[in-house]
């Protein structure tokens, strides 16, 4: 048998739940992981057969994109030049990503680590739009350090508001936190 690998991009947990039950029962594949890139974006990789992963991924696809605007990007990688190890499927990462968020909602910096995750410190107050352009007047370098500790969601809460600061809602979930701190740095400092 031909491993392939199959990569399937969403925003929103609907969407990364329907797109990894349509894709286990659409072919015989196997969910290898879940990775959440931050902002509610989720990649979802699965393996199989080249022909069951393609299957697999355009049936998901399209029931993703029944859903509305949530499906970003889809791949399959035929034959991928990878160690055997990588097919070995993920057993903890579901139950670790939901501690590690219901930590995050708590108000709480957790440290990720490869076996476990810690929680380190309590976040400062809530993200204010005034905190925001105090921080930016008094020193730039400061807060974007200040911002970096913060939630890209928190972050794009305070971009929200100013719909001139949003090229498109693509982009502007699409967009990295390094960037979204220096588009709020660029558009206080005016």
């Amino acid at each position: 048998m031909q491993k392939a690998l199959g990569l399937i991009e969403v925003h929103g947990l609907l969407a990364a739940i329907e797109a990894s039950d349509v894709m286990v029962k659409a072919a015989e594949v196997k969910l290898l992981s879940k990775e959440r890139v931050g902002g509610g974006l989720t990649t979802i990789t699965i393996t199989g057969d080249v022909a069951a992963v393609q299957t697999a991924v355009d049936a998901a696809s399209s029931a993703v994109s029944r859903l509305g605007d949530d499906l970003l990007s889809t791949h399959v990688i035929p034959r991928p030049e990878i160690n055997d190890d990588f097919f070995t499927p993920l057993k903890k990462q579901i139950v670790e990503d939901s501690f590690v968020e219901a930590k995050r909602d708590e108000g709480l910096i957790v440290k990720e680590d490869q076996d476990e995750a810690i929680v380190v410190d309590e976040l400062p107050n809530q993200l204010t739009e005034e905190k925001v352009i105090q921080w930016i007047q008094e020193d730039k370098e400061k807060a974007a350090q200040k911002l970096a500790n913060y939630r890209v969601v928190d972050l794009r809460f305070i971009a929200k508001k100013h719909e001139d600061l949003i090229v498109s809602k693509k982009e502007f979930y699409k967009m990295s936190k390094e960037k979204l701190i220096n588009t709020l740095i660029e558009y206080f400092s005016k």
